[in-house]
């Protein structure tokens, strides 16, 4: 079942992070075609095993600074407008 997993963790290093994160996924991806993104960081460890259908683009997606991240899943409609919105 597609889903979301990570954790919050200071101390740990990254390869830690990795191995964590990667067992919390094995336990939610129950078919070998569910795509898996993920993003380890110094603070935190976050991943979404999802269908790869509507958005199979890599995810996380940050914003400019890179302070922000979401995972989007499902379909936007009338996307087109609403990105021209955001632009101006």
């Amino acid at each position: 079942m597609p889903g979301l997993t990570g954790f919050i963790d200071y101390t740990k290093n990254s390869e830690q992070k990795e191995l964590i994160l990667e067992n919390m996924n094995r336990s939610m991806k129950h078919k070998d075609w569910y795509s898996v993104d993920h993003h380890v960081s110094e603070k935190i460890a976050i991943a979404s095993i999802h269908l790869g259908i509507f958005n199979p683009g890599p995810q996380p997606i940050f914003n400019i600074s890179g302070s922000r991240c979401i995972f989007l899943h499902g379909e936007i409609y009338d996307y087109e407008d609403k990105k021209r919105h955001l632009e101006e």
